[in-house]
């Protein structure tokens, strides 16, 4: 159950394909129970699929299509010589699989493939991806009136607060000492955050953002309180993260890397497609419909 996927593995870490062997044995399958589907006559049988599907993580239908094309590959690799060991199969099939998808997919396509001239156009087309606005790291204080009469108490708690930490020479640590102080006759509920570091463009409310992004450097404290629609905040600038953009030079090798594993895979796609082509296959959908209804590990009555 390990050949196509395992020969796809062993191409994309880059191991060299053995020699092929000499001599040309036809796969040969012994389906056990219910034929899920037939290539070029080969059954596939509805337990191979479940296995198939439990070692991999892809549903039934995905495991039965990944099957049909791992036997379009063993027939084709077979057609071209790229023959099987009579004492060694399963291993001699992995290799010859592995080998046909070195020399159509790995060999034909690698990095000195990749034009600078379509790096360029990629890394136009993704230039958002390779930039990171500012960021900036806060602390509040927030005071949460219970109602209309709290309301004025809150905001001159706040008041107070931003004088108390504007005059720290660590208001972080000040914003902690105001959250560790008794809540005795407040009319409002008391909440100290650390917020990590966001963009301007995060989704958090505006008028938040707005006093944090004015704040000139870090550490720094916005000088009014700050009114959401939680309530009155005290906002602590606690960091800066500057803005970047990674060049293109700079982004190269990994556009280059991207490129050939999207070539290599449409290639593989290609290769598989062309072989579908030649090869006849044919699924039993009564079969499968039934055999694929039930979780993997409870087959259903039918097929028991």
């Amino acid at each position: 159950m390990k050949r196509v996927w395992l020969a796809l593995v062993l191409v994309a870490c880059g191991s060299p394909p053995p020699a092929p062997p000499t001599e040309i044995v036809a796969p040969v399958v012994t389906a056990e129970g219910p034929i899920a589907a037939r290539v070029d006559g080969e059954p596939i049988a509805v337990s191979e699929v479940e296995e198939a599907a439990r070692a991999t993580g892809l549903t039934p239908t995905e495991a039965l299509r990944r099957l049909e094309q791992e036997r379009a590959l063993l027939h084709r690799a077979a057609h071209v010589s790229l023959q099987a060991d009579a004492e060694a199969d399963d291993a001699s099939r992995r290799a010859s699989v592995q080998a046909l998808l070195h020399d159509r997919v790995e060999a034909a396509i690698d990095e000195s493939t990749i034009e600078d001239t379509e790096i360029a156009a990629r890394y136009r087309a993704s230039r958002a991806s390779w930039m990171q606005p500012e960021r900036r790291g806060s602390v509040h204080v927030l005071a949460a009136p219970q109602n209309d009469e709290a309301r004025a108490a809150a905001e001159r708690f706040i008041r107070a607060c931003i004088a108390r930490l504007a005059g720290s020479t660590d208001p972080a640590g000040e914003a902690r000492a105001i959250a560790a102080e008794g809540a005795a006759g407040r009319s409002f509920t008391l909440t100290v955050e650390a917020l990590p570091p966001t963009t301007r463009q995060a989704r958090i409310e505006e008028p938040y953002l707005a006093a944090l992004f004015a704040i000139p450097s870090a550490p720094g404290v916005a000088p009014e309180p700050v009114v959401t629609s939680y309530g009155i905040h005290a906002v602590v600038l606690t960091s800066i993260e500057p803005a970047f953009e990674m060049t293109l030079a700079e982004a190269t090798p990994i556009l280059r890397r991207q490129l050939v594993a999207e070539h290599r895979g449409a290639a593989l796609d290609a290769l598989t497609r062309t072989l579908a082509s030649h090869t006849t296959g044919q699924i039993d959908e009564r079969v499968a419909a039934v055999a694929f209804a039930a979780p993997l590990d409870e087959p259903p009555a039918e097929m028991r």
